[in-house]
Parts: structure tokens; sequence; C-alpha cells
């Protein structure tokens, strides 16, 4: 982190700390192949203090205060986390579930209407559509799942008997 916020000029620590804050805990990052190593050494530093801190802006202070950074560059990279600490609450939330195995990123649904029960009787299609972006500690993917009227029948079987206490 001493590249960062000893060894730059202020203009040129704004871009370079936006740049690694916005792409944090992303895998793939397009950055100058001469900055590549050292920009991903810094944000691996960064990541590793905001994921330990929690976004706890009194550690991440503490921390760079006792490193005896500029208190320009200090402030600057605090308000940067401030503005996306619920963002990166998120982020850090998906990247510690994600060691674990496979987390569901974002749900979404699409459920086909059906105008009456006659129709109903004899759907052979799909009547519901699932919609799962899923995180690993390597990449995201997109999952389709097509859910069939028997399927939803049971599915909502199995919430309506769950214990909700």
């Amino acid at each position: 982190m001493d590249k960062l916020f000893k060894d730059k000029s202020f203009e040129e620590f704004t871009v370079t700390c936006d740049e690694i804050i916005n792409n944090l805990f992303e895998h793939e990052v397009i950055v100058q192949p001469t900055n590549k190593i050292l920009f991903n050494s810094v944000r691996k530093e960064i990541r590793d203090i905001v994921c330990n801190t929690c976004c706890d802006l009194n550690k991440i202070s503490k921390i760079l205060y006792d490193n005896e950074y500029e208190e320009e560059k200090v402030d600057y990279f605090l308000s940067a986390i401030q503005k996306r600490k619920n963002e990166l609450l998120y982020l850090i939330l998906l990247h510690h579930n994600s060691k674990q195995g496979e987390t569901v990123a974002l749900f979404d649904c699409a459920l086909k209407l059906v105008c009456g029960t006659s129709e109903l009787k004899t759907l052979k299609y799909p009547i519901l559509q699932l919609a799962l972006t899923t995180y690993n500690n390597t990449e995201h993917k997109q999952r389709l799942y097509d859910v069939d009227k028997n399927m939803l029948r049971k599915l909502i079987d199995v919430l309506e008997s769950s214990d909700l206490n």
C-alpha cells in the first residue's frame, strides 16, 4: 500500500484509488500491463483491510494513520469507502460466503400467466422460470431453471408446510 499512498501524486492517487475500490472484488480487471502486478497487490491489501475491519471507518483510519500516510490521501480514501459502504459490505458477504461454495448473488423469476383452470389442467410447458446468478471464488454464473406446474405445486406445499418459527 505504500506504493499507492506514498509514491503517487494526489491526482494519480485519486484515480488509482477509485479504480481499486470500484474493482475491489472483481477477478478480471483490465489495467495497463506495467501496473497490473502493483495494482493487484495493492488491491489485495486494501481488500484484506476492508474485509478484516468490516468497513469500519474508525479501524481503517487507525490502520492508515498508524502507517503515517498523508492526511489528505487518507481522508479521500475514507470518503471513497464511505460512499460505497453498503455495496462493499454486500460484496464482503458474497466474498466470504463464496469461500464456502457457490452463493446466490441475484434472483429473478418470470411467471407465465394462465387465464383459466381448463388451460392450467392441460398446461405442458413450464409455468415459472427462475433466473439465478451465482458467485464463487472464481466466476459468476447465470443459471435458468424452468419449473412446471407439478414442481411448482410441490414447492408451494413444502413452503406452506415448513415451520416458520
